[in-house]
Order: C-alpha cells, then structure tokens, then sequence
C-alpha cells in the first residue's frame, strides 16, 4: 500500500511538473502595431508634445509652380502649431530656412503657434526659422525645426527649439 501511494504520488506530481510548462504556454494574440505621429517642441524651455492622431498631419499643395507643405497639430481648442515649408521646386528631403520671395515663389519656412489668445507667427522683417526634411514619402513626414516667432501684437518673441514631427499626410 505505501508502495501505491508513492507511485501515485510520483504519477501526480509527474503530472504537475509536465503540464505545468505546457498549461502556461498560451497562444498570445499579437497585437497590431500602432504608428504614432506627433509634433514635439520646445517652447522657451517648456516642451510641448501634439500627440492626438485626429489632430496632426501634413498636407501638401502645388500651384503654379509654388510648391508648399504644411504641417499642422492641435491640442484641445486653444493651442496649436502650423509649419509651412515653401519652395519653387518640388519639396523632397534637405534643408528649409528663412524666408523670401524669389521670382514670384515663396522660399523658405513660416511658423504660426497659437497658445489661447496668443497668437505668434515667424517675423517677416526677420524670418528665422529652420526645417529639415529627413524623411518623406507617399504616407509620412519626419524631420526637425526651429526658430523664432513674434507675437502678433506685441514685440514678445519666443524661441521654438528641438522640434521634432512625425505626420501622415492626407496626399
């Protein structure tokens, strides 16, 4: 008889030890992947991150040989964040900065950040501001920006720094 309980004993636990790995193998659902965009920049210091994907994207436009890109993203209803890269050529990945008219073509960068009634735009007498285009193809947008804008009443200007975008564009 102790004979029969070890051996049932050694069959029970024989069991444990066995399905044990076996039991907490499951089949895991893998998960889709989620492309995030956004828009992140540092604003005098304090960063700010558009991260809301009904909210953020780049559109592109072309007439008459002026080729412009914009970039745009909100948060909530009160604050937002509009990048324009222009060029008489075809956009494509490089470097964008001042701006000016040349040859009846805008060239260059313009910015607009509105924070409540705050409005700050790129200062026309002016124009600092950069863009580089790292990657762009039929679906996405990403590059860097920085610059300085003027409110637009008043001479207060705030600089934007380590601006990074990631974004869909809807053409």
């Amino acid at each position: 008889m102790k004979h029969d309980i070890f051996n049932n004993f050694l069959r029970l636990l024989a069991v444990i030890i066995f399905s044990t790995p076996i039991l907490s193998c499951r089949d895991e659902v893998e998960k889709p992947y989620v492309e995030e965009y956004f828009i992140e920049v540092t604003i005098n210091d304090a960063v700010v991150k558009f991260d809301d994907q009904a909210s953020i994207g780049a559109i592109f436009n072309q007439y008459e040989g002026q080729y412009e890109l914009g970039i745009y993203g909100n948060i909530g209803d009160f604050t937002g964040i509009l990048i324009h890269i222009y060029d008489g050529e075809p956009l494509g990945t490089g470097s964008y900065s001042g701006l000016a008219q040349q040859e009846g073509f805008w060239e260059g960068v313009r910015f607009s950040f509105v924070d409540d009634l705050d409005n700050y735009l790129t200062d026309p007498e002016d124009p600092t501001g950069s863009v580089e285009i790292l990657q762009m193809n039929d679906t996405i947008v990403r590059g860097n920006f920085s610059g300085v804008l003027k409110h637009l009443t008043s001479e207060e200007t705030i600089n934007i720094s380590n601006g990074k975008f990631y974004v869909k564009h809807s053409n």
